[in-house]
């Protein structure tokens, strides 16, 4: 199994700053990367290669534990990649660092590769997509899910399918072609596929001829592969698990941005939940972690609380649709609003946020109001970071604001940067 994260995370800064995009937190106790690992694990696949554009050392260390050492002995392994000095540079795309990192892939004995997004929130059994490429003898097998043609226009990639068969792909169309059973419907790509390991060499081997290292995998070597190879369509609804409420029946988001991530980690607290992480029959793995105390909560007024171990929650704090992560402390008369706090943050007295993420570490001082309704004019948008991203120029450390959420970034000085209205 590979694990995609080749990219360098410019959409999801400041949290890319320090750690790389899988390894950004979720859901209070959980990385991002927790996700599809999990759904390997859960799917019997004991070889899990992920795929980092940088700080690989940050999720090695994640991932001790995950295995025994009896597992060890058997071959069993969840390693990662990242570039390296053989491999000429950092990742360009999800693509490029499939072709450079090809030798170190291809020199395990498999049969069938499964290849899937670390940013997808998403529950998948990929048994039964493995079972139907080897029973209908084809070289691939891509996962997709219906979605309304404003979904998909322009965001997602659209499969043109007779039956099962994929007979064309188009990535991200602004006119995507619908369904013959309805019209205002189409069948859009996840990016989670199965394929052989001779397809996935040959898959490879043409994009190495017609280099394309600065585009992506879904619009270089899955359109390769459609074109070219026996392809199957496999419905994300037939991959998921069977104790998923109608309401999660076929949920798939990404967090690839700072919008989405907000808003993939808000549907946690929704009754029922688009994404449930409390599942028995299918659980998420993540690395155990020390101290691990009970929360404490005084006389807390609470409405929707995801709520992470050695948390400390005083007298009247409001937490209205709030995740509270692992080792995050609210001191009193502070209002939480519809936030996200990452771990180890500290929230003083009579604070008030709505609509926003306060990064990990971070320490807001007494009497802060912070909104993304309402953002201080003292913030930085998302493009002008992007756009320093790309000079490596200076980014100074103050709250970034996306699409109505608010960042507050590990390392801000609340000494020095006050919000002005």
């Amino acid at each position: 199994m590979l694990i995609l994260a080749g990219g360098a995370g410019t959409r999801m800064y400041p949290f890319t700053a320090k750690r790389p995009k899988p390894g950004v937190s979720f859901g209070a106790r959980l990385k991002l990367v927790d996700i599809p690992l999990s759904n390997g694990l859960n799917s019997d696949i004991s070889h899990i290669y992920v795929i980092v554009q940088n700080q690989a050392d940050y999720l090695s260390n994640h991932f001790l534990g995950y295995h025994t050492g009896i597992s060890q002995m058997r071959g069993e392994f969840i390693n990662v990649l990242g570039p390296s000095g053989e491999e000429h540079g950092l990742f360009k795309t999800d693509a490029d660092s499939i072709l450079k990192l090809k030798s170190r892939i291809l020199e395990h004995d498999f049969d069938v590769v499964v290849l899937c997004m670390a940013d997808q929130i998403v529950k998948c059994d990929f048994r039964p997509v493995i079972e139907q490429l080897i029973n209908t003898d084809a070289d691939a097998a891509v996962v997709y899910k219906t979605v309304t043609l404003d979904e998909a226009r322009g965001r997602l990639g659209v499969l043109k399918v007779e039956r099962t068969k994929v007979r064309g792909f188009d990535e991200k169309p602004e006119n995507p072609e619908p369904i013959e059973v309805d019209s205002n419907k189409c069948l859009a790509n996840t990016a989670m596929y199965a394929m052989t390991k001779k397809a996935f060499k040959d898959m490879v081997n043409a994009m190495s001829h017609h280099h394309v290292h600065n585009k992506n995998l879904s619009s270089t070597g899955i359109t390769w592969l459609c074109e070219n190879r026996d392809v199957i369509a496999f419905n994300l609804e037939d991959a998921s698990t069977s104790d998923l409420s109608k309401d999660e029946l076929g949920y798939f988001a990404d967090t690839g941005t700072i919008r989405s991530y907000f808003d993939t980690s808000m549907d946690l607290l929704k009754r029922p939940a688009g994404f449930n992480l409390y599942s028995s029959t299918w659980p998420i793995y993540t690395k155990a972690s020390w101290p691990n105390s009970a929360a404490k909560l005084d006389c807390v007024n609470i409405n929707g609380i995801i709520l992470g171990l050695n948390t400390i929650l005083q007298d009247q704090v409001t937490v209205n649709s709030g995740i509270v992560s692992d080792g995050v402390e609210i001191k009193k008369n502070t209002k939480i609003e519809y936030s996200i706090l990452l771990p180890n943050s500290k929230i003083g007295e009579n604070v008030y946020l709505k609509n926003v993420i306060v990064d990990e570490e971070v320490n807001i001082p007494k009497g802060i109001n912070l909104s993304g309704d309402k953002p201080p004019k003292n913030v930085q948008n998302q493009e002008e970071i992007l756009s320093l991203l790309k000079t490596n120029k200076f980014i100074p450390k103050i709250p970034v604001f996306s699409e109505g959420v608010l960042v507050i970034p590990e390392g801000i000085d609340f000494k020095k940067w006050k919000p002005e209205y």
